[in-house]
């Protein structure tokens, strides 16, 4: 049966209560549960389902590589994201960067996520305003502009958190030239000329946290600086 909706929570009466809600602004359409990311992977590729409102845990540790993998062949489907928690602007915003079409938060009420929730199922966008005016678009601007792949992403995760070509092509299966390859791609498209500027654009599309920041260039073993690689855009 193709059209259906997934709820995606940890919670089962977190994901019923979800439920019911989505329940009133639908006509009817089969809605069904996942409990951990193997299930609703398994769900998303047996009923083709079309919209998901993933619960803001299931994306803690999040990378465009999994959501990728999440999707498989379905290139249709649209992922949401819901929370009971208070959320920051930047969280939000990696969401987005992951891909997101939408984000509801409880703490601003039920009308509100109806209201989002109305949107969504007509297939539009859904992010309160007084988070999308904070947003960097580079997911439908500079980030479409740059044609930026989910490798290309991924590599970028990686090599932001002080990982080497070497421990990259043994990380993603590829040789150490198709790494320099890509890592040299990555530059030009994204107009980076050093290690410095590639922690700050990976920061600032939501691929590495402050923290992680802090400890690829500082950290104990994974510095940036310790392995020299504040150098060129080729090294």
């Amino acid at each position: 049966m193709a059209n259906n909706i997934i709820v995606a929570s940890t919670s089962v009466p977190i994901a019923e209560y979800i439920r019911k809600n989505v329940e009133q602004v639908t006509l009817m359409e089969p809605i069904l549960l996942a409990s951990d990311l193997e299930d609703l992977k398994e769900k998303i590729k047996r009923y083709q389902a079309r919209l998901v409102f993933l619960e803001s845990n299931f994306l803690d540790i999040a990378t465009p590589y999994l959501v990728a993998d999440l999707k498989g062949k379905n290139e249709k489907i649209r992922f949401a994201i819901f929370s009971f928690e208070k959320m920051v602007c930047q969280e939000v915003e990696r969401f987005y960067n992951l891909g997101a079409v939408g984000y509801l938060n409880y703490r601003n009420g039920l009308e509100s996520c109806l209201m989002g929730y109305r949107k969504l199922l007509e297939g539009k966008d859904y992010f309160p305003e007084e988070i999308t005016e904070h947003f960097a678009d580079y997911r439908l601007g500079e980030l479409k502009h740059q044609e930026l792949t989910v490798q290309d992403m991924e590599l970028m995760r990686l090599l932001s958190r002080g990982k080497t070509a070497d421990e990259i092509s043994g990380l993603l299966h590829l040789t150490y030239e198709t790494v320099k390859n890509y890592k040299s791609r990555i530059y030009k498209k994204c107009g980076i000329k050093n290690a410095v500027q590639l922690l700050l654009f990976a920061l600032y599309m939501g691929l590495i946290s402050p923290e992680e920041l802090l400890k690829a260039a500082f950290g104990e073993g994974g510095s940036m600086m310790k392995k020299g690689v504040y150098g060129d855009s080729e090294e």
